[in-house]
């Protein structure tokens, strides 16, 4: 893997975060799918309750993203 195609863990908005993992989709697809995957993730949402997200989050900070990618996979 070049370096490059490493997925950066920083922070990122919620849009920005959904484009990463649904390139493919419009905008609004790909929020409505993060979201979902969020909701619908076992542990997923409790973690990042955890590291204080919560529902109405604009934002992800670098370490809600690391819980992210830990439960996702990078995008």
């Amino acid at each position: 893997m070049k370096q490059e195609d490493v997925f950066e863990i920083r922070a990122y908005s919620f849009q920005e975060l959904a484009m990463a993992y649904g390139p493919e989709l419009s905008l609004g697809a790909a929020t409505n799918r993060l979201g979902q995957w969020i909701r619908r993730g076992e542990g997923l949402k409790e973690e990042l309750l955890d590291v204080g997200w919560t529902p109405r989050s604009k934002n992800f900070t670098p370490m809600q993203v690391q819980v992210i990618v830990d439960y996702l996979g990078s995008p």
